[in-house]
């Protein structure tokens, strides 16, 4: 998918609706930045790996979308129920 695709169908839902992305282990977490980088496509065959990688031979432009961790996101919530 690549960013245009992604607005694309991001512009098809209401605009308040919260994106999340999967949890490490489960459940589901905020997101925490995007990060550029570069990858090497079809890197990995094993099926517990995703297939890419960002390797120093990589060359495709990509946007990783970055998730809280849930300690940042315990310090969030404690922060806004003690003020």
């Amino acid at each position: 998918m690549t960013v245009e695709q992604l607005i694309s169908e991001l512009q098809t839902l209401p605009p308040n609706l919260l994106v999340l992305v999967d949890g490490y282990e489960g459940g589901f977490c905020d997101i925490d930045s995007l990060k550029t980088m570069k990858v090497e496509l079809n890197f990995h065959s094993e099926d517990y790996y995703g297939p890419h990688e960002e390797t120093d031979k990589a060359t495709v432009p990509a946007v990783k979308i970055i998730r809280t961790n849930n300690l940042d996101q315990q310090v969030i919530l404690n922060k806004s129920h003690n003020t």
